[in-house]
């Protein structure tokens, strides 16, 4: 059995250590956009450390594969970066997952595969783009499985690549200029590929769609998001959509600059304390809008079971009460219509509770960008060097596009797991389901779509939802390469055309 997993974060590499250790006669080919592994991680690594420890970080599938080869699995009760992630776990699991490439020693459990024995059994595809996945020479409107039709469980999947060139950046800039290619003859495919990424953030403006110009602005801009990290002085205006490195790769996009951070999530709170943390090294004037209102935008949890995401709470929190904070833009009399308030010239620091982005303009004389918000029943502009726009994602749905996939009207999750989902929010009273800790994972049942051993795991999964955890994806994980160690096994003994495991 040949399974292609999309996205080589910790997810999908979990995935494969599981499918690897679950039968031997299936195959993993992994396919990550980034010219690394765990590309995405890589490019938030330094600047963020994860609320959970290794404990939770790390899988009983990922502890195996890497004790089964020697290597050492990270400090259990130690929070890492996600660089340190990265070169503690993920790396390392990659070249635990390649000694399974090793000649079989004739013990029971390393027999080769029947379908392939002298094929890889794990190889990484990096720089790869899966832009499409097709079954067979079936179109989507043909053999319905509701209309009785089994056909789709029979045809193998294929997959329409483009190489990622290096100068494209991998990791949050989408390839264009690359060769296209086929990959052909899975048997099931497992989309892990998370929605963090610049081209899926939420829009700006009133109820997530975009503010009036910020296409515009995002377009004329988007040669400098790569060249934000540079470590030069940028040359005009910044738009970020994804957290920047502000202590580090990305500092000279902040330091000395006007800057407006946008948004009140654990990402935007992390690089609202870097900013601060700067001092004097660090932006002339930040201009926080949160949605919501109220003076502290973080609800903390008594007896939170992270203390490091409660001290990022109350230190943002503080950040935005800080009682000698002016606002942080400059006055705009120019481009405010009539009626409306302009900001007044500030020091360093202000929060603005219950704002919403109305329009974006660049100015290109001044090379800054013109951001009006609303606030309080008024609007105000403000001209600033740097904007931040952290307002969460929402997924890619072009892979599945071909597929039967059948997808939550409120998160574009798959159906069964957002409702599901849906359900332990209701339960719980909330829109979350309380708090992200106290979650449990659904069953394996959730993961089925219409489509034949096709399947969206991790964040992905959750789509809109932001209450995912690495641990909820460990268990879909193993939940998965149970069901298909079932289907393999019924495949070795009765045939491919028998089994259609991965159905709803």
């Amino acid at each position: 059995m040949r399974v292609a997993i999309i996205g080589a974060g910790p997810i999908g590499l979990d995935v494969a250590a599981n499918l690897l250790a679950a039968h031997p006669s299936i195959r993993v080919d992994v396919f990550e956009r980034g010219l690394t592994v765990a590309a995405s991680v890589r490019e938030w690594g330094e600047c963020v450390t994860l609320f959970t420890p290794n404990e939770l970080n790390v899988s009983p599938a990922m502890a195996a594969a890497l004790e089964r080869t020697g290597r050492p699995v990270a400090d259990a009760r130690a929070c890492p970066t996600g660089r340190e992630y990265v070169e503690q776990t993920l790396e390392p699991l990659v070249d635990a997952l390649c000694s399974y490439n090793a000649p079989p020693s004739g013990g029971a459990g390393d027999a080769a595969p029947a379908d392939g024995a002298s094929a890889p059994r794990f190889r990484v595809h990096v720089g790869a783009l899966v832009e499409s996945i097709g079954r067979g020479r079936l179109r989507k409107t043909e053999a319905v499985a509701a209309d009785g039709d089994a056909r789709r469980a029979a045809e193998p999947f294929h997959l329409l690549v483009r190489d990622v060139p290096p100068h494209d950046g991998g990791a949050g800039a989408r390839a264009r200029r690359g060769a296209q290619r086929y990959e052909r003859g899975f048997d099931a495919v497992v989309d892990a590929t998370g929605t963090y990424d610049a081209e899926n953030a939420n829009g700006l403006g009133e109820g997530g769609v975009p503010a009036l110009g910020e296409a515009d602005v995002d377009a004329a801009l988007r040669p400098s998001v790569a060249g934000a990290n540079a470590e030069h002085a940028p040359p005009r205006a910044q738009l970020f959509r994804t957290i920047p490195d502000a202590l580090g790769r990305d500092r000279a996009a902040f330091a000395g600059r006007t800057v407006c951070l946008v948004g009140a999530g654990y990402s935007a709170a992390t690089l609202a304390v870097a900013l601060d943390a700067l001092g004097a090294d660090g932006p002339s004037s930040v201009l926080w809008l949160t949605r919501a209102d109220g003076a502290a935008p973080y609800e903390r949890l008594a007896a939170d079971p992270l203390p490091s995401r409660d001290a990022l709470c109350a230190r943002a929190n503080a950040l935005c009460n800080r009682a000698d904070a002016p606002a942080a833009v400059e006055p705009d009399a120019k481009r405010a219509k009539a009626g409306d308030a302009v900001a007044p010239a500030a020091r360093h620091f202000a929060h603005e509770a219950g704002a919403t982005v109305v329009q974006l303009a660049l100015d290109g004389a001044r090379a800054q960008i013109e951001v009006t918000y609303a606030t309080g029943g008024a609007e105000r502009v403000a001209r600033v060097d740097t904007l931040v726009a952290l307002v969460g994602y929402r997924p890619d749905l072009q892979l599945a596009r071909e597929l039967h996939a059948h997808l939550c009207y409120a998160s574009e999750g798959p159906m069964k797991l957002a409702a599901s989902l849906l359900k332990a929010s209701a339960s719980a009273g909330g829109t979350s389901g309380g708090d992200c800790m106290s979650q449990a994972a659904p069953g394996a049942g959730t993961l089925l779509t219409p489509e034949p051993r096709f399947f969206v795991l991790g964040a992905k999964s959750y789509a809109r939802n932001p209450a995912f955890l690495l641990r909820v994806g460990f268990e879909q994980a193993r939940l998965v390469a149970e069901l298909l160690r079932a289907d393999a096994d019924a495949r070795s003994h009765e045939g491919p055309a028998a089994v259609v495991a991965g159905a709803q």
